[in-house]
């Protein structure tokens, strides 16, 4: 009698082999939940241990908040091992977006989500570099905030454009709630980017009081919005599970 390979994870719950089932999901919500709730942790941490020296600047005036940039410095070794440990979660997002998001989606959808991928690439890239030399000053500094700021938006961004071509498509809950909340994110991160810079502006030029706390409040509401929306993949990907079976190996099926 011939035998066919199980097409789904159906055909093989229907049967006798045994077989072992990790859900992708409670992975990506456990490795990316690290992100939102180190920098909360961290800035708690910092004004409590180290208000006054974190938030020091060189106009010496009134700031209740430390930048993120001081929040690092203090917490290095935290944030090192943090950015390492939740590798893994971001490649593996980053991998099933590539292998699930971009099935059926014209041609220009589908170069979007590339884009964003890559912009995700470059957001790690540049948390990693932040936690390593986040001490320092300078251009290196400055860039590597830059790079992180800007590839967190593009990510944000381009997410939502690539899948407003899905939109016509029929979703279940949990790409539902996904999408509400990316567009969410995105609006917060946009507000925030055009809320810092003029801030900024005015505690480097006219040293106004308060003015930097505003501009480090708007960097933690950077920081949380893009881990949260990488953070909202474990939704995408509800239905996805790393099976190993017995006769056929080790393969991804849909629940």
């Amino acid at each position: 009698m011939e035998k066919l390979l199980p097409i789904s994870d159906k055909d093989l719950t229907r049967s006798s082999v045994r077989q072992f089932r990790i859900s992708l999901s409670n992975l990506l919500l456990v490795g990316c939940a690290l992100a939102p709730f180190t920098t909360i942790y961290t800035v708690l941490m910092t004004l409590i241990y180290d208000f006054e020296n974190s938030t020091y600047t060189h106009c010496e005036v009134l700031n209740i908040l430390p930048s993120m940039s001081s929040v690092i410095r203090q917490q290095q070794q935290l944030w090192i091992f943090i950015v390492w440990v939740q590798l893994p979660a971001r490649l593996l997002a980053a991998w099933l977006h590539w292998r699930y998001r971009r099935r059926g989606l014209p041609w220009l959808a589908s170069l979007l989500k590339c884009l964003s991928l890559l912009f995700l690439v470059q957001n790690t890239l540049s948390s990693i570099l932040m936690a390593h030399y986040g001490h320092l000053s300078g251009t290196f500094h400055n860039a590597t905030a830059l790079s992180s700021w800007i590839s967190g938006l593009g990510l944000l961004g381009l997410s939502h454009m690539s899948q407003r071509y899905c939109a016509s498509e029929s979703m279940g809950p949990h790409e539902r709630l996904s999408n509400r909340i990316k567009r969410k994110l995105l609006i917060t991160t946009c507000t925030a980017m055009l809320v810092m810079w003029p801030f900024y502006l005015l505690h480097t030029g006219f040293c106004v009081t308060m003015a930097y706390s505003v501009f480090s409040f708007c960097e933690y509401t950077l920081t949380l919005a893009i881990a949260c929306h990488i953070w909202t993949s474990y939704l995408d990907f509800h239905h996805v599970y790393l099976c190993l079976n017995v006769h056929f190996g080790c393969y991804l099926a849909d629940a």
